[in-house]
Parts: structure tokens; sequence; C-alpha cells
């Protein structure tokens, strides 16, 4: 067992894996589940900084 550092740990709980973490095993409908998720809050964080360019 091996302990991982995760960037953004708001929980602040250890986390801990078995062997090599593999992506091809994690299911499609969760990847694109995860994908959406990651471009939404791209999307949110682009239109957030243009408002701040357009009131400066």
């Amino acid at each position: 067992m091996k302990e991982i550092q995760v960037k953004d740990n708001d929980t602040g709980l250890q986390i801990f894996i078995n062997g090599t973490p593999d992506i091809r095993q994690i299911p499609k409908e969760l990847s694109d589940a995860y994908i959406a998720g990651l471009e939404r809050r791209m999307t949110e964080d682009i239109l957030k900084e243009n408002e701040q360019v357009e009131t400066s």
C-alpha cells in the first residue's frame, strides 16, 4: 500500500492506493462525467476572467 499526495485535498484525509492506478480501468460513463465537470469548471473560470478584464 502506498500513500499518495493530493494537491487540493480539502478533507485533510490521507489517501492510500494498492498498486499503480490504471486510468484505462475507469468506466467510460465515469470518465465522461469527470471530463464534463472539468469542462464546466474551465468554462466558469474563463467567464469570470473575462468579466474581470471587462470591468478593468
